[in-house]
């Protein structure tokens, strides 16, 4: 947040059944616009994005995740186009997949709206992370809190509805995702994911569509779990990334280790 070239921002951190060093480190910030919600239990990112709905006073919402980071220009780029008179409901931007230690590893599958309510059932065609809207809006459209896992492809097939959605061509957020992925992990994700086409895909299309996409999804685990036998994780991590060219590559190296070094008051220089 410090390193963002738009200033009148507020913060809230959500430090859910964190360790307590963590909940001390982000106690030390010593900035009025900073404040920050202490859960002793994990209640779940669609009860924490409703709270912050619910708390926040300014007019528009952003998402940052603990562990991933925004271009410095972010609040900027989504601002310019959500202050004008025909913005949309909802503006969404592109990402850039880093791994623990923040070395740039490509681009993300390139964010897009959908043509129909298909495409919002059989994936998530934006992530929640890069998608900025008015307050409003997001407390109109609360997250499922009962999900444990793929609450944002439930959030978006419903929400998408009566919603006018962009998508930028500019990254505004790096996404960090750790390497290797496991596939225990990813099965466990595709098997939350079914239960939510199942549950909110009738809401917008047919059963037999529904079943459709539900069984296309059942087979594309399959290929992946053939795909990754004998220490094939790493092709799991790559076919969510599209190749950048190396001046691309230096380039987002470079702003990530800016960033990094971006002070917060309160903080020891070096420390996040």
């Amino acid at each position: 947040m410090y390193a963002q070239t738009f200033t009148d921002w507020e913060v809230v951190f959500f430090l859910d059944a964190s360790p307590p060093d963590r909940v001390e480190h982000i106690k030390k910030i010593d900035d009025p616009r900073v404040s920050y919600v202490v859960n002793d239990t994990r209640r779940g990112i669609g009860s924490h994005l409703n709270r912050l709905a619910s708390m926040a006073r300014g007019e528009y919402i952003a998402i940052l995740a603990a562990d991933d980071a925004w271009t410095p220009d972010r609040l900027t780029v989504q601002l310019q186009r959500l202050t004008q008179e025909d913005a949309p409901d909802v503006l969404a931007g592109q990402m850039i997949i880093i791994s623990d230690s923040k070395t740039v590893e490509g681009a993300q599958k390139a964010a897009h709206v959908p043509d129909d309510a298909r495409g919002w059932v059989a994936g998530t065609p934006i992530s929640h992370a890069t998608a900025m809207a008015r307050t409003a809006w997001f407390r109109d459209h609360p997250y499922d809190e009962s999900l444990i896992r793929a609450q944002d492809r439930a959030f978006w097939i419903e929400a998408h509805v009566g919603s006018t959605i962009e998508i930028l061509p500019d990254v505004v957020y790096y996404y960090r995702v750790p390497k290797p992925l496991s596939y225990k992990k990813y099965a466990w994700s595709s098997k939350y994911a079914r239960r939510v086409i199942w549950k909110y895909g009738r809401r917008v299309l047919s059963t037999p569509q529904v079943m459709k996409i539900y069984a296309e999804s059942v087979v594309k685990q399959a290929i992946v779990a053939l795909t990754t036998i004998g220490g094939g994780s790493s092709k799991l991590y790559y076919r969510r990334v599209d190749p950048l060219t190396p001046e691309e590559i230096a380039r987002h190296q470079r702003i990530i280790e800016e960033v990094g070094r971006t002070e917060v008051p309160g903080w020891d220089a070096g420390s996040e």
